[in-house]
């Protein structure tokens, strides 16, 4: 959620600051006490949604809550409208409950189409892959036999997943589609 605020240019390097020292009053101060208890802990889109709408107006933002191919049509057409996309991957047979940053795409063209392939994802639990944008993907395309779809880390490790809800957050003055 940081990462998408600094992205959009709601807050800065100054703000980030601010937040993470002692704070006394704003909508930075109110945003985070808003979301200290659950740092650690875990929120849904609906919650986060709910952080967002305490910002100032500079942001618009949607929520999509429906598992699955629903979701993940939401993130590829809000990453076709330049938004920025926080996505929750979820596998309970191994504990991960777990939120990243969709950050574009990645596909093959062939006459003039593009088929998407993977969805490019910011992961805050693994470091930067050097001189690339991203450091995880998830396939597009159900693993076979399941209702899954392979998220793979910057590890290089693999895991099948539930696409469980995704946040779309842009700037106030874009169109949302």
């Amino acid at each position: 959620m940081i990462t998408a605020l600094l992205l959009l240019g709601i807050i800065d390097q100054r703000d980030l600051r601010q937040m993470t020292g002692e704070m006394s009053y704003g909508h930075l101060a109110r945003f985070w006490r808003s979301v200290r208890e659950y740092y650690f802990a875990g929120v849904s889109s609906a919650e986060l949604l709910l952080m967002v709408k305490i910002l100032p107006a500079k942001v618009t933002a949607s929520a999509c809550e429906f598992r699955g191919s629903t979701v993940r049509e939401f993130v590829l057409q809000h990453l076709a409208s330049d938004h920025l996309v926080l996505v929750s991957v979820a596998n309970g047979h191994i504990g991960l409950n777990h939120w990243g940053l969709a950050v574009g795409i990645e596909g093959r063209q062939r006459q003039g189409n593009l088929f998407v392939d993977h969805i490019m994802l910011l992961d805050p639990a693994h470091n930067p892959t050097p001189l690339a944008a991203w450091n995880g993907m998830v396939a597009v395309t159900r693993t076979a036999g399941t209702r899954r779809y392979r998220l793979v880390d910057a590890h290089g490790d693999s895991y099948d997943v539930a696409l469980t809800s995704a946040l779309a957050i842009s700037r106030h003055s874009e169109r949302n589609r």
